[in-house]
């Protein structure tokens, strides 16, 4: 077998806003971890995660182990000139990332991930240095931008090759070799000195069609599970590594088949006598959460819940709760000793149709039930069936994917503008100090 030599970058990010809400390239760091346990000598570098290259980039952290990221100022892309708010890159600044790449080893290849279709300028602006430095050294992108706009991709990124979909199929195209492994849990002490908390994916892609979601773009319909004892063994290990008792779950749906998997997992967790605090960044699936699932979690140690209600009107655009459903499972949590300001509850807004006195009542609701609300700015996400649906009665051109931010509220409309939003989470934000 070849050995390469092989770079794997974590991008800048370009955006009005970004927090670390246990924000990590899981996806880069299970193909690194592949690669490396297959004996290719791969160099990994985060840009994102600035404190990893020196304390001068560390940035506040809470209690919880979010925080924000290192940024500087760029400028506005003229497509949000209308936005009167800083535009940054999130992560290392250019000259350190320049030092860096001029330290290395020329690579055989470099890889490349990316997340959010809008943060598209960041990917070219990374890929743009590495060519500076390595101009022959071909670059290989992957990730959700990639799979969702791969023709975009192409032309804009900078890439040599835009490969789509899992680690799977980077094995066959630029390796031409199959990856027989189902399930893979990263090797993080090969890429970080540091990590305030530890991230966790037990299980791979979601069995739900949300309009609004392309899961099934990105993963297909199948859900892949992670070993019980290899996964309790892997936070274990990464909690006393990195001396934090911090764990976030990446699952999309972690509580789908509960009983045979997470149940599992979570009762050894409580055998094993060891004090965690558990973050779940994606939403909880509401109608899961029976009396036993509540008690789990909370005799466990999930410290806040984030739970996927979205919508409290008819027009709903999935199935996987009803009021009723989201009613009965806050009485089961509060009962079971979770406050109200550990139920953090999502509330999708800014989508088509949607008024502000309705969203309005939404918050008053989730309050009223005992949650404590967030507001989740809907962004058109290509690969939906929602995307197809509302490109009509959008005010830009989503074939731009830098309209597709929802930090400018891409279905502003009489019913629902940018104003009312703003004014929306000001009088969110006054509430929630009655209930913290």
């Amino acid at each position: 077998m070849l050995i390469m030599k092989i770079l794997a970058v974590n991008p800048w990010v370009y955006d009005f806003t970004y927090y670390d809400l246990y924000a990590k390239p899981y996806g880069l760091l299970i193909l690194a971890s592949l690669l490396a346990e297959t004996g290719h000598d791969v160099k990994f570098i985060d840009l994102c995660n600035a404190e990893n290259f020196g304390e001068q980039f560390a940035t506040k952290r809470k209690s919880d182990g979010t925080g924000s990221f290192y940024k500087e100022l760029v400028d506005t892309p003229h497509q949000y000139s209308m936005f009167d708010k800083g535009y940054h890159r999130f992560g290392l600044p250019v000259d350190v990332f320049r030092n860096i790449l001029g330290k290395c080893e020329k690579p055989d290849i470099v890889i490349i991930t990316s997340v959010m279709t809008y943060w598209y300028l960041g990917v070219n602006a990374t890929i743009k240095l590495i060519k500076q430095v390595f101009p022959d050294v071909s670059c290989y992108l992957g990730g959700i931008y990639a799979t969702l706009l791969p023709e975009h991709a192409q032309q804009n990124s900078g890439a040599d090759v835009v490969i789509t979909g899992n680690a799977s199929n980077f094995f066959d195209r630029v390796l031409g070799k199959k990856l027989n492994k189902t399930f893979i849990l990263p090797r993080l002490e090969l890429f970080y000195k540091k990590l305030n908390y530890i991230p966790i994916l037990t299980s791979y892609g979601c069995p739900f069609s949300c309009d609004y979601c392309a899961s099934k773009s990105i993963y297909g319909g199948n859900i892949a599970y992670g070993d019980t004892a290899e996964c309790l063994q892997y936070i274990t290990k990464y909690t006393e590594l990195y001396k934090t008792d911090i764990v976030a779950f990446y699952d999309d749906a972690l509580l789908y088949n509960k009983e045979n998997h997470i149940f599992k997992l979570l009762r050894s967790v409580i055998e094993t006598g060891i004090k965690l605090r558990f973050y779940t960044p994606n939403g909880l699936h509401i109608r899961f959460i029976d009396d036993r699932c509540a008690e789990l979690l909370m005799y466990s140690g999930f410290q806040k819940l984030r739970l996927s209600l979205e919508f409290t009107q008819n027009n709903r655009y999935d199935s996987k709760t009803s009021l009723k459903e989201f009613e009965t499972a806050m009485k089961r949590l509060h009962k079971v000793g979770f406050k109200q300001h550990q139920l953090g509850v999502y509330l999708l807004c800014g989508v088509a149709g949607q008024t502000k006195e309705e969203l309005k009542q939404a918050i008053d609701y989730v309050y009223d039930v005992g949650g404590y609300p967030y507001l989740s700015e809907y962004s058109p996400v290509p690969g939906s069936k929602l995307y197809e649906k509302i490109k009509s009665k959008c005010k830009y051109d989503l074939s731009e994917p830098l309209y597709h931010n929802n930090s400018i509220l891409p279905l502003e409309s009489e019913n629902f503008s940018y104003s009312d939003f703003l004014e929306l989470k000001m009088y969110n934000r006054q509430k929630r100090k009655l209930f913290t």
